[in-house]
């Protein structure tokens, strides 16, 4: 039986080291519309963004891949009425963002071949009400037949 990367281990991760969220991080499929209209603010929103696999190695009967996943942390905050200037966003953003690189940076998940890195960030949405930022991650994990 092949098994896929499970996306607990990430939402666990996010859940107990990073105390801004207070537990509002969710494992969910990729979509436009995340809101924080249900959710005090910040709430990150954890989901894969691709994969991409290397050619199938067969070894005595057993076929192994090694499946490099990405994983899409999406951080939404609601933003302040005063906010103009948009420096309050930014400074929470940052300081949200330091929590995830800290949680996940060299964090190894269970069924993963190598740790967790890094490999692009960027806002998403920009809004009066609220304020979505992406960050991907990178790791590595093993397909194997039986």
């Amino acid at each position: 039986m092949i098994e896929l990367l499970d996306l607990s281990p990430w939402v666990a991760q996010l859940q107990a080291q990073c105390p801004s969220f207070d537990g509002r991080v969710f494992k969910t499929l990729p979509d436009d519309e995340l809101t924080i209209d249900l959710y005090d603010s910040p709430v990150a929103f954890v989901y894969v963004d691709g994969d991409q696999s290397d050619d199938n190695r067969n070894k005595n009967g057993t076929v192994r891949q090694i499946m490099t996943v990405n994983i899409a942390v999406e951080v939404v905050i609601r933003r302040s009425s005063t906010d103009r200037l948009h420096e309050s966003a930014v400074e929470l953003i940052r300081d949200y963002r330091a929590e995830v690189f800290n949680a996940l940076i060299a964090w190894q998940p269970t069924g993963a071949i190598k740790p967790v890195q890094h490999v692009a960030g960027k806002l998403q949405k920009k809004e009066p009400k609220l304020l979505k930022w992406i960050d991907t991650f990178t790791t590595d994990s093993v397909i194997n037949s039986v």
